[in-house]
């Protein structure tokens, strides 16, 4: 019984890790196009496209540290 579990645990990780990466690969092809997704939506000059694309490109981030612990203790 012991080894089935290790086997899962294993496989659960493998499976984790690649949707971990796919979507950081995702992410990574997304994000150089949020400036010019952003300048689409009004008519900010360029200070502004950078600012609200850095204030979106870090909000993600920001979501990841607050709610890692809710998933760590979750997952526990």
């Amino acid at each position: 019984m012991g080894q089935i579990k290790s086997e899962q645990r294993i496989r659960n990780f493998k499976i984790a890790w690649i949707g971990t990466f796919m979507a950081g690969m995702a992410f990574s092809e997304a994000m150089p196009f949020l400036a010019l997704y952003i300048m689409q939506i009004s008519h900010f000059n360029q200070a502004q496209v950078s600012f609200y694309a850095g204030i979106s490109y870090a909000a993600s981030y920001l979501v990841v540290i607050l709610v890692s612990p809710i998933w760590g203790k979750i997952a526990d």
